[in-house]
């Protein structure tokens, strides 16, 4: 499925004396993992792993078939052969969260220790199936690989609570746009993720694979993630016994910068129970 070597992509692993745990994060779209050393310094007393899949930061990629989320999934299960775990704590962030409920359905299940989802990839359901993605939502997607600074500038409204509160001034958040925007410009060939097609398949494995959690999950949600809708992802999880649902206040699709205070606490509750 995977054509791209886990030894041709970059990877952090780190491991501690006498640790709680291993912990596997998983990133996000047009994302890295180097963007979040914060899950780093407050997973201290954990072995961390991460690695960037093909066609993010600087790992490479043969063709096209491989960006996607089911393939990413199987390419995590390949990382977590090699690093030769027995057990294992799934830690995703949007896209990575979604990697992370098909990749649960894919190990063995006293392997999967616990899984964390912060506002994890999913799909509005009907009779058990994912909805259909509306024209609406195709032409939000795609401003993810931008055409234009409006489109980020867009992109980054819905990626917090409140943008503007969050950078303080108009100028820094500004900058924040434009820096963004040049780094976005950079993923292109990920324009092929958000085919409506494709979406509407993973989403449908996405939806089979939630309803196979067995692990203890907790759901972290932001109080108004407009990026994935805060309400739909409840919806999707709220009758699911393994699954426990919080959330982050004053947070849209990134708590953990937004109040890491509380993000932490209720991640370091869980982690603790």
């Amino acid at each position: 499925m995977h054509k791209t070597k886990i030894s041709q992509c970059k990877q952090l692993r780190i491991y501690v004396p006498n640790p709680k745990g291993n912990i596997l994060y998983l990133h996000g779209f047009t994302s890295r993992f180097e963007n979040h050393f914060d899950n780093v310094e407050n997973l201290k007393d954990y072995n961390f792993f991460a690695i960037n899949v093909p066609g993010h930061g600087e790992s490479p990629f043969e063709d096209s078939s491989e960006l996607n989320m089911e393939s990413y999934a199987h390419f995590y299960k390949e990382f977590i052969e090699e690093l030769k775990l027995d057990k294992v704590i799934l830690y995703g962030l949007s896209m990575g969260g979604g990697i992370a409920i098909i990749l649960q359905s894919l190990l063995p299940k006293d392997m999967v220790e616990k899984i964390i989802l912060v506002n994890p990839s999913n799909r509005k359901k009907t009779d058990g199936q994912a909805e259909p993605i509306a024209d609406k939502n195709i032409k939000e997607l795609l401003k993810m690989i931008p055409t234009s600074v409006d489109d980020t500038r867009d992109i980054m409204n819905k990626l917090y609570y409140d943008a503007k509160s969050f950078f303080q001034t108009e100028e820094n958040f500004e900058a924040n746009v434009k820096r963004y925007y040049e780094n976005l410009l950079n993923y292109k060939h990920l324009r092929v993720m958000v085919e409506p097609e494709l979406r509407l398949r993973i989403g449908k494995i996405i939806a089979q694979s939630i309803e196979k959690i067995q692990a203890p999950t907790l759901l972290v949600v932001g109080e108004n993630d407009k990026l994935i809708p805060t309400a739909q992802t409840v919806e999707n999880f709220k009758d699911h016994k393994s699954v426990k649902i919080v959330y982050i206040s004053k947070s849209g699709h990134m708590p953990q910068v937004e109040n890491p205070k509380e993000y932490w606490t209720k991640v370091h509750q869980f982690l603790e129970s």
